[in-house]
């Protein structure tokens, strides 16, 4: 079984579900990860698969990014 992924910001945990960040194709029997990465680069850029699970406040004064479970998190609202 694929495990979610727990992220430690600050002493902070957050979770990303296995289907948000793994998906099995069951016609081609194959699995993709859906994390991005940057070549030479020394820090993470959370997507989607990060931020529909937590609402997020962006306070420009403070320079600080907030956190906090979504009250829908966990679900998928996108069907692409």
């Amino acid at each position: 079984m694929v495990p979610d992924v727990t992220v430690n910001l600050y002493g902070d945990d957050y979770i990303i579900p296995r289907n948000d960040w793994f998906v099995r194709n069951s016609n081609t029997e194959t699995c993709s990860v859906k994390f991005m990465h940057a070549k030479k680069k020394r820090f993470w850029l959370f997507g989607l698969n990060f931020f529909k699970n937590y609402y997020s406040v962006f306070d420009y004064e403070k320079y600080q990014v907030c956190f906090a479970p979504a009250v829908n998190g966990f679900k998928d609202y996108l069907d692409i």
